[in-house]
């Protein structure tokens, strides 16, 4: 092409129609913002409604209350758990020594006596005629609204007062240490 005389060099380099402007936002993908699933955000509750946002949390409204229970039946109630541990604690204390000595007939003469009305069970370690002074006690009394689970050791005038099940695992010891020396007698014996 010829340039024409009425047209300048600079028109022919240049376009004759201007040129749209190319904007990077169209070359760019367009951005959709993200969708959340949010649900709908409760309100940060008041102090003063603390009340009714624990009436909504446990879902009672004040018409499904529970009737308050009565405080002397729970306590009824916890007195006589205590009560029935406590015999139940006696009873498998005097099932094993009857067991074993059943079992093991030379323990009878250490087993003093088996009080049940009193909750005592008394076992000598020796045979000797200061089998008082190798006493073992163990005795549940009952005070007022607690139970004492009490342990009187040879050799010693005080008691030691135990959980209920130390004071089976202290009678369970005694026991062991009793049928472990009728044990050994017996087969000294026959040696």
């Amino acid at each position: 092409m010829q340039p024409q005389p009425s047209e300048s060099v600079s028109s022919l380099l240049m376009p004759t129609k201007p040129a749209t402007k190319k904007t990077i936002a169209a070359k760019t993908k367009a951005i959709k913002p993200v969708q959340k699933n949010t649900a709908p955000k409760k309100a940060a509750p008041d102090k003063g409604d603390g009340l009714r946002v624990l009436k909504q949390v446990l879902h009672l409204s004040p018409s499904q209350k529970k009737p308050a229970s009565d405080k002397v039946e729970h306590l009824v109630r916890d007195y006589l758990a205590k009560l029935r541990e406590v015999d139940l604690t006696f009873e498998n204390g005097a099932a094993v020594v009857e067991k074993y000595r059943s079992k093991y007939p030379e323990l009878s003469n250490h087993v003093r006596r088996i009080v049940p009305e009193e909750r005592r069970i008394e076992i000598t370690q020796n045979l000797g005629d200061d089998g008082d002074l190798r006493l073992h006690l163990f005795v549940i009394r009952i005070l007022d609204d607690d139970a004492l689970y009490e342990v009187t050791l040879p050799g010693k005038e005080e008691h030691k007062t135990v959980k209920s099940s130390e004071w089976l695992s202290l009678l369970h010891d005694t026991l062991a240490r009793l049928i472990a020396r009728i044990i050994y007698a017996r087969e000294t014996s026959k040696a």
